[in-house]
């Protein structure tokens, strides 16, 4: 069995990283494309691993 270290941040720090608008990564939150960590009530963090998945996948 292979363990994966996920590696959070933001949904905007996401957005920066790819070059697309916050909204994008929350639609694709949303659409379950992406899985969404939540700390506390508010603050919603994304794995970085996993993002770059899909976006790697549609490039």
């Amino acid at each position: 069995m292979t363990t994966r270290n996920p590696n959070f941040q933001s949904v905007e720090a996401a957005a920066e990283r790819y070059k697309v608008n916050p909204r994008t990564i929350r639609r694709l939150i949303d659409s379950g494309k992406i899985s969404p960590y939540k700390i506390g009530a508010k603050l919603i963090r994304i794995d970085v691993n996993e993002t770059d998945a899909l976006f790697r996948d549609a490039a």
